[in-house]
């Protein structure tokens, strides 16, 4: 097999030597030159009581936290995405699948939408439309059909499309989704980083229209939010599975208020360069997943990494739970992922203030009430002896063989200092805004989501993820994230509860927290740098990964259900 820098016109031929009787297809190797080593032939869509052999290949920056999407008119396909896939397994791939799974987040928990999923999807090169009509998309099949259905909650792996593909290739998956009856209805969506600039784009560098076609009759595909894969999977040729990780939390885990483009949160930033995804929702509590059917839409795909990121607490914390309710959620957690042969790593809890002067500084910050538990909840993850959570964790799965192993890391020590403003452990507070001031004004207008100052001239984007303060006149006292601006017009990714006016006045400065609860893009970077080190040395671990393990059903309801 031939060994591809990145796809492109081998794609098809290896599709259609695959479809062949295994004499002609090795016939047609030896004629196009290519190695000898035979291609799978495709296989049918799995249910997902074992991995398979798979691994997850890339990580897609997505955000499901944002919950359902446009309206769409079924049977139609008017919303096509395409989104870029980066080989990270370090191997390379004899075939890849996409992931699909229908659900959507709702008042804070897992839900799902009112009809069924038609889907349609292709794996195209790296390339423009002019490189297409040489380098064709390979069409996918879900159950040996061009489009098919998904139910609610459902979950499928497309049919494998036999394709080589080079450990750091890239390659693109185009998806068209319509609901399933001829009646109007809402799809899922996810905030995904791709082609252009807009708030959350990638520079992939074709820009933002290069890729237009007609393969889906649809050429408004570049929007920011649609439907897309939740995972693309792929066979490494060693038969090993890769290792990967898979983020699980609120609204902190989805990245709220982290507006530099790619980043979408502190748990996205740690875990970059390694494939995944996130399965978070803003509003959940750890306590919420376990539930019956709180985590049962996620689990079939959670199931595939080989290391789960835990960053909930915060909400369960806030929601008034005791110390020890907290604690025996986080076991109870640890326990279902540890048991199915997934290391289980969790992650400290964030501050939790109120602020007289936009968290500008520690001396206008009060702690909250429910301090008390955070701090120790953090003291009792960071134990190292008998007593603590790590130990506790390994203890419930002692006795099952090939079990995952539990980790901490911790975010919380990259932002939290004590009264002095002095970096330490359970401090309380948030780290004052470094550097300062980076300037000051007077507005000249605005909403509720931007603040206008036509004396400015700003670079275009420069202010991105900085913190707008108004101290004074009308609209005084309010908080704006920067998610864009102009050179006179700033756009708040939050939306501000008055409306600036020309006797308001404000400042702008790298504030760590937006409400107190939520880090903003500087909050967001300090706590990836302090738990990264820590995740990507527990993600090089030999022990418990590049196994060929299967996964278990995390527990006999599970199993049934994946059974069926």
């Amino acid at each position: 097999m031939r060994r591809l820098a990145h796809i492109g016109a081998g794609l098809a031929i290896l599709a259609q030597l695959a479809l062949g009787t295994p004499a002609l297809a090795q016939s047609a190797r030896d004629a196009a030159g290519l190695a000898s080593t035979a291609l799978s032939a495709p296989t049918q869509s799995k249910h997902f009581a074992r991995t398979g052999g798979f691994s997850i290949v890339s990580r897609v920056k997505a955000d499901f936290g944002a919950g359902l999407g446009a309206t769409a008119t079924g049977g139609t396909f008017g919303m096509t995405q395409r989104i870029a896939h980066t080989n990270l397994t370090g191997c390379e791939l004899t075939s890849v699948a996409p992931l699909f799974s229908h659900w959507a987040p709702a008042a804070g928990v897992e839900s799902n939408t009112s009809q069924d999923l038609m889907i349609k999807v292709a794996i195209e090169p790296k390339g423009t439309v002019t490189d297409q009509a040489t380098n064709p998309p390979l069409y996918v099949q879900g159950r040996g059909l061009e489009v098919f259905t998904l139910s609610r909650r459902g979950s499928l792996i497309v049919d494998e499309v036999p394709v080589s593909v080079a450990a750091g290739a890239t390659f693109y998956e185009r998806t068209g989704v319509t609901t399933a009856t001829a009646a109007s209805g809402t799809i899922p969506r996810s905030q995904i980083a791709r082609g252009g600039t807009a708030m959350w784009g990638e520079n992939t560098g074709e820009g933002a229209n290069a890729n237009d076609s007609v393969l889906f009759n649809n050429v408004t595909n570049n929007t920011v939010a649609g439907y897309t894969s939740s995972l693309m999977l792929g066979r490494c040729v060693s038969g090993k599975i890769a290792p990967s990780i898979i983020g699980i939390g609120d609204s902190i885990s989805v990245g709220s208020h982290d507006y530099i483009p790619n980043g979408l949160g502190w748990v996205a930033r740690a875990l970059a360069g390694w494939p995944g995804g996130q399965l978070g929702i803003a509003g959940e509590k750890e306590r919420d997943t376990l539930t019956a059917r709180g985590f049962m839409a996620r689990m079939p795909i959670a199931r595939f990494a080989t290391a789960i990121l835990d960053e909930y607490g915060t909400n369960d914390i806030n929601a008034a739970d005791s110390l020890a309710t907290v604690k025996a959620s986080i076991l109870a957690s640890a326990l279902r992922f540890q048991r199915q042969g997934q290391a289980f790593i969790k992650a400290t809890i964030l501050p939790y203030t109120t602020s007289t002067n936009g968290w500008f500084d520690v001396a206008g910050q009060t702690v909250t009430g429910n301090e008390a538990v955070r701090a120790a909840v953090n003291s009792w993850l960071r134990d190292t002896s008998a007593n603590g959570f790590v130990a506790q964790a390994n203890a419930q799965v002692a006795s099952i063989p090939s079990a995952g192993r539990a980790y901490v890391v911790d975010p919380a020590a990259g932002v939290e200092v004590d009264a002095s403003g002095a970096l330490t452990l359970n401090g309380g507070f948030w780290m004052a805004a470094p550097g300062g001031i980076l300037d000051s004004g007077t507005a000249t207008g605005g909403s509720t989501s931007s603040v206008i100052s036509t004396a400015k001239a700003y670079g275009v984007n420069a202010l991105r993820g900085y913190v707008v303060h108004t101290t004074g006149g009308t609209a005084a006292g309010q908080i704006c994230v920067v998610a864009y601006n102009t050179a006179t017009v700033i756009t708040c990714s939050n939306s501000m509860p008055l409306s600036p006016d020309a006797t308001t006045t404000f400042r702008i400065y790298r504030g760590l927290a937006v409400d107190g609860l939520h880090p903003a893009t500087e909050g967001h970077a300090r706590a990836a740098a302090a738990a990264k080190p820590a995740i990507d040395k527990i993600m090089s671990l030999p022990i418990g990964f590049n196994l060929d393990m299967p996964r278990l059903p995390a527990n006999d309801n599970e199993a049934e259900r994946l059974a069926a």
